[in-house]
């Protein structure tokens, strides 16, 4: 149950991500905006599909007590790695 809950979510926010942006795309090439402002909101619109791309490890450690544990175990070998250095 947990793991459809968190591929919902995950599937949730990478169409709204995948959506919103070409979305945006669309709306500023309507006229009214010069080169510079379609450039700038161009480079913002983008965030959404980052956003999209970079969740997905939140939501694994939010509601999967398997990935946490993953997760957290990655963390402390990195951690010790750098201290050992």
């Amino acid at each position: 149950k947990r793991i459809v809950k968190a591929l919902f979510i995950i599937v949730t926010v990478d169409v709204c991500g995948w959506i919103v942006t070409p979305g945006m795309f669309r709306f500023f090439k309507s006229p009214g905006f010069n080169a510079k402002q379609m450039f700038a909101w161009g480079f913002f619109s983008k965030i959404f599909i980052n956003i999209a791309l970079s969740i997905k490890i939140f939501i694994y450690y939010g509601t999967s007590s398997e990935y946490r544990s993953a997760i957290n175990t990655f963390i402390l070998r990195r951690k010790l790695n750098a201290t050992t250095r």
